[in-house]
């Protein structure tokens, strides 16, 4: 994570001075006429006095060492003078999208309100969990397909996690059948949880609304987050970029981040960012999510924690041979724990306080 942090300032020093040289080649044939750093002067002040005051409760310091690094950058090029009014603007632009993420990087509590379900697993019991939210929604545990695995298990209660978590198997799964579909199809919807895989493959699927025709979430091969969405506008695969961000036999805290309204995709491994993807390399991030999803079997889906789908679905949709195996049904094998759903694009610093919260409990 250090070396992204690094590359990205690098990145930004990059992208500063070659705006810096287009604009001097521009102006190259006319007489230079220095620009009025007034207002960017005081642009960065207000950026040190924010640096100041940003106490470790509320800003990483890996957050304040890089946002510093930037803001530096852009007070060394003043300080030097000799920059034209079209300098100034460029670095004004720049400087205002740095101060912009480190305020977002705040680590601040997530509204009561922005929870709209979620599952803690401290039950230690039962087979029906009433969860968290604003939703109080059921999640009903379930046996994998018969029709696919010769052992019939549910997810089982562990003491493992932050307290206790689920450990799944042989295509056990939860089912929340009193759901409304609505409510996870806005355009912002951020998804929490903490894996401890067991087996890193393709379609160990995390969570499904409707698999691949509305959104689904899953650990992909080379343990990375996977994400596909379906919009108005299209599909969009992708994941994390980062190989065995996921592995077995360790917990890890993941999180993405859809926010069509910005046209963003983002995910977070421990509390830091991973990947933020946008519509210039996913055009079909814009507009609003698809509508939902209308099963041949005629009867709305359950949204699927631990699964893609149910064994009916698949057999009545999938046209394809293969998909019917132990091996080849898309299943989570491993533990799983604290998933949340919210009804919010989560800012980094939301990310990083939820994360802080959790990890304190964590059993390793």
């Amino acid at each position: 994570m250090k070396k992204n942090k690094i590359f990205s300032i690098l990145i930004f020093a990059l992208i500063l001075s070659s705006a810096l040289f287009i604009s001097c080649s521009d102006s190259d044939k006319e007489e230079f006429v220095a620009g009025d750093t007034t207002n960017l002067k005081k642009e960065l002040k207000e950026c040190y006095d924010s640096i100041s005051v940003a106490t470790p409760d509320k800003f990483t310091t890996e957050t304040v060492n890089d946002f510093k690094s930037k803001v530096d950058i852009v007070n060394d090029i003043v300080e030097q003078g000799n920059v034209s009014q079209q300098e100034v603007i460029n670095m004004s632009i720049h400087i205002r999208e740095a101060f912009t993420r480190f305020l977002n990087s705040r680590m601040t509590g997530i509204p009561e309100e922005n929870l709209l379900a979620g599952w803690s697993f401290d039950e230690g019991t039962g087979t029906s969990l009433v969860g968290d939210g604003v939703k109080a929604l059921t999640a009903t545990l379930k046996p994998g397909p018969s029709e696919i695995f010769s052992t019939s298990v549910l997810p089982e209660f562990v003491d493992d996690g932050v307290n206790k978590a689920l450990y799944f198997k042989s295509g056990a799964h939860l089912e929340v059948e009193n759901y409304n579909p609505s409510d996870f199809l806005g355009k912002k919807l951020s998804i929490a949880v903490w894996l401890k895989p067991e087996v890193i493959k393709g379609g160990n699927y995390v969570v499904s609304m409707n698999y691949w025709n509305n959104w689904k979430f899953q650990i992909q091969e080379q343990g990375k987050a996977f994400f596909t969405i379906k919009s108005q506008a299209g599909f969009t695969d992708a994941d994390n970029e980062a190989d065995l961000s996921v592995s077995t036999g360790s917990w890890k805290h993941v999180v993405v981040v859809l926010d069509l309204e910005s046209s963003k995709l983002s995910f977070y491994i421990n509390g830091l960012l991973t990947k933020e993807w946008t519509s210039t390399g996913k055009p079909n991030l814009v507009g609003s999510q698809s509508a939902p999803y209308v099963s041949p079997l005629g009867t709305q889906l359950p949204l699927m924690i631990g699964a893609a789908t149910t064994y009916a679905e698949a057999k009545a949709s999938w046209d394809w041979s293969g998909w019917d195996t132990p091996t080849s049904w898309d299943h989570f094998q491993g533990m799983m724990d604290e998933i949340k759903f919210y009804n919010t694009a989560l800012l980094s610093g939301q990310v990083q306080w939820l994360y802080n919260q959790e990890v304190e409990k964590l059993k390793q």
